[in-house]
């Protein structure tokens, strides 16, 4: 899932001039509890609202104009 996940958002990326920072949640059980089997999610600091896997690019495209936008 990671793999498809950064192969959909790698050009966004580009695009928006957004960095990806991958967090391990595997040794924190409040990041396991609040995202467990959504994982990949997308974020943002200072944004509320997250995109949790399963997403495609027309989703994260939207995420990330969102985010922007902040």
């Amino acid at each position: 899932m990671c793999e498809q996940a950064k192969a959909i958002l790698w050009p966004l990326l580009q695009q928006y001039q957004c960095q990806l920072v991958e967090i391990d949640i595997a040794d924190d059980d409040s990041l396991i509890e609040t995202y467990g089997i959504r994982i990949p999610v997308l974020s943002g600091e200072g944004y509320s609202e997250d995109l949790g896997w399963p997403f495609n690019e027309s989703q994260a495209d939207t995420f990330l104009t969102k985010l922007t936008q902040v």
